[in-house]
């Protein structure tokens, strides 16, 4: 008996991905594109503000660098999940109830 050759093999057709599954990697992605935008954003902010002071203003920008880990967070995360939504992928199909 000869060897199965790629045209009497089966073809394995990959399993559609859990819509939870691809919701989760948005969000990552996303998170992870917002931090560093965040942190930068209020890091700059701070740094802006406190330009002029004669103290120093290390407390204020590791303060700023928090705020912007949050702010981050939270965007990337509202950003993923809006970006998921509207997503023709995503769109449901039939009649609208």
């Amino acid at each position: 008996m000869s060897a199965p050759t790629a045209a009497t093999q089966p073809v394995r057709r990959r399993e559609p991905e859990p819509e939870s599954s691809r919701l989760a990697r948005r969000v990552i992605r996303r998170v992870a594109i917002a931090i560093p935008v965040m942190v930068l954003v209020w890091v700059g902010v701070i740094a802006i503000a406190l330009r002029d002071t004669a103290g120093s203003i290390v407390a204020p920008l590791a303060m700023g660098a928090a705020v912007g880990v949050l702010a981050g967070l939270f965007w990337g995360m509202w950003w993923g999940v809006v970006s998921f939504s509207r997503d023709d992928r995503n769109a449901p199909t039939g009649e609208h109830t």
